[in-house]
């Protein structure tokens, strides 16, 4: 197949120090199989420099969010490696894996297909390898590789395996989380099931960890009903045209189909979709494309583009699962700068129902959210967001902004909306004097 029309699958790997992510990294580019490039970048909020030589693996919307990072004075430490088989091309993005980079792992969701999380059984599971798999669910992940690494070092003893499997098995089993779950014994030092079978393990009659990535399908869960495209950046394509450029995040868009723009509700027909230099007659959910519309008319980052037909919601008050990330605790009746599909907008956090405790998947009552913990708050936008009918979870995640110092404090994921319009408007003024309260008298 020719390079250029392989289908791009890019899986992240996670796991705790000395797991051994970059010892299975080496094995998977160099281990028996031609290198077609091989690259590696190091970002962080102070430096510009992104040094990828094929066009072909670096993606505009990497780029657009490692700006967007930046910009917001975070600190994202990400290894990217780029290899192909004969039948796709690979993206392996490498987050640092030390506890206090946690936020990569929540980060690096908007970039990659699958994960893949790395357990040391000479270790077993650590608190850290729980918060993993609890921010997997999160992200709405549908699928997931587990590795069972460094086999070598328990005598590549089944037992051990199974016992592991069962563990992260009950583990999702209590969030009550649909999720399909690969589970691959290995050895990343001596190159067990990596990408040749392994003789010391031949109780083990599944793929191989490459074998799984060459043929897993990741596009079986999204929907493709309802149409939901995000302008993520605006280009001008000739003196007549400007390009629209996003993720198809749901549904289908072909060329000559009639879509609108929302929030303003102008309506026109799609012209041409193209990726790169190839035109499409038809985008397929998560293609990054850029769409040449029929009219001029006025668009802005951040504006929804779907059919013409589609249902959508206007919400302002909703339950939001929180990752807080400022020394600074999360405070119930405090005012927060976000920033949602691309747009800046304004939360109250109403109330603050409970933060859990990773391992034991406890809820416990609580007045604040504090550094590196999850909880649940209920909140109310400034200006309402937009969901399409079926709740897209794409789109779900918001990102808190510190409002003196402009960096990135939160991120969080839209969990239930509340469609009560009378609640909104009674509590509104309530949450807002409490924000005032709060910011001159009680700070």
């Amino acid at each position: 197949m020719n390079n250029n029309k392989k289908p791009i699958l890019r899986f992240l790997l996670c796991g705790n120090i000395n797991d051994g992510k970059n010892t299975l990294i080496k094995q998977l580019l160099y281990n028996n199989y031609k290198i077609n490039n091989i690259n590696s970048f190091l970002l962080n909020n102070k430096s510009n420099n992104i040094n990828i030589k094929d066009q072909i693996y670096n993606s505009v919307l990497l780029k657009n969010n490692i700006y967007f990072l930046q910009k917001y004075n975070f600190s994202i430490y990400v290894s990217n490696y780029f290899f192909s088989t004969k039948k796709r091309k690979f993206v392996i993005i490498n987050p640092k894996s030390h506890e206090k980079h946690i936020k990569n792992i929540i980060i690096s969701s908007y970039i990659y297909d699958i994960p893949i999380l790395l357990i040391d059984v000479s270790k077993g599971i650590l608190d850290q390898t729980y918060k993993y798999n609890f921010i997997i669910t999160l992200l709405k992940i549908k699928k997931i590789i587990i590795i069972l690494n460094k086999m070598d070092l328990i005598n590549y003893k089944e037992s051990i395996f199974d016992k592991y499997k069962k563990d992260c098995i009950i583990f999702f089993k209590k969030i009550s989380y649909n999720l399909e779950i690969i589970f691959i014994p290995l050895s990343s030092l001596y190159g067990d099931n990596i990408i040749c079978k392994s003789q010391k393990m031949s109780w083990y009659n599944k793929p191989t960890l490459l074998d799984v990535l060459d043929s897993i399908n990741i596009n079986n869960n999204i929907n493709i009903q309802s149409s939901y495209f995000i302008v993520k950046h605006i280009n001008r394509i000739n003196s007549n045209d400007y390009g629209y450029f996003g993720i198809l995040s749901s549904g289908i868009l072909k060329v000559g189909q009639k879509i609108k723009i929302i929030p303003s509700n102008q309506t026109s027909i799609i012209k041409q979709i193209f990726t790169g230099n190839d035109n499409l007659k038809i985008a397929l959910p998560k293609f990054e494309i850029t769409l040449v519309l029929k009219d001029k008319i006025n668009i802005n980052r951040g504006d929804v583009i779907v059919n013409v037909n589609e249902a959508l919601q206007y919400i302002k008050n909703v339950l939001i699962n929180i990752i807080w990330m400022s020394k600074k605790p999360l405070l119930s009746g405090c005012s927060y700068k976000i920033i949602i599909d691309n747009k800046k907008n304004n939360i109250i956090v109403k109330n603050i129902y409970y933060q859990i405790n990773i391992n034991s998947l406890e809820k416990y009552k609580t007045d604040k959210i504090i550094f590196n913990e999850i909880g649940l708050i209920e909140v109310f936008f400034d200006k309402s967001i937009i969901l399409n009918h079926d709740n897209n979870y794409y789109y779900k995640k918001l990102i808190v902004i510190d409002s003196l110092s402009n960096m990135i404090i939160g991120i969080g994921f839209i969990r239930k909306v509340i469609l009560n319009e009378d609640k909104i408007q009674n509590n509104h003024f309530e949450l807002k004097l409490n924000t005032l309260i709060h910011k001159y008298f009680l700070n």
